[in-house]
């Protein structure tokens, strides 16, 4: 191929090389697993979730799950940068006739929603996953000193 027809140019090129870990080499996250890190989770408020019956938001608001903060409602949106989207399908399993959390697992679009295996009933939710920073929000670092690290748009 010539290299006026080349479909990637050399400029990506050069970031996707780049960005290449080599063999052997880690960023020394290799033992960390999810009981490790707790990532808030943004969510709607429904009528009958505890933040709305302890007041604290009302149903149709935008809530950050870790401190029950409202980021958003009636009164005006959430402010988020988002960064990444995944779908994945969050399954459930039948157990004497009430359906259990089973696992999140990769979207591939091809399940059913109701699959049998092995003579056990699951469900295939699938789900939407929005990673997003909350503009302003202010995290506290843990470290020896407690450092905040404000998150900003600059529009």
């Amino acid at each position: 191929m010539s290299k006026k027809n080349e479909l990637v140019s050399k400029q990506d090129e050069e970031l996707r090389v780049a960005c290449e870990i080599p063999d052997g080499m880690s960023f020394g996250l290799d033992t960390v697993t999810s009981k490790d890190i707790k990532i808030p989770l943004i969510y709607i408020a429904q009528a009958m979730s505890k933040v709305c019956a302890d007041g604290v938001a009302n149903q149709g608001d935008i809530v950050e799950n870790m401190e029950s903060k409202v980021l958003g409602g009636k009164k005006g949106p959430a402010k988020v940068v988002p960064f990444y989207f995944q779908k994945s399908y969050q399954v459930q399993k039948e157990v004497n006739g009430k359906k259990e959390f089973h696992g999140i697992e990769a979207y591939d679009g091809e399940r059913q929603y109701e699959e049998v295996k092995d003579g056990v009933k699951y469900f295939n939710y699938p789900c939407f996953n929005f990673f997003v920073l909350v503009v302003g929000d202010e995290t506290k670092h843990k470290s020896t000193k407690s450092q905040k690290i404000k998150i900003a748009v600059q529009g």
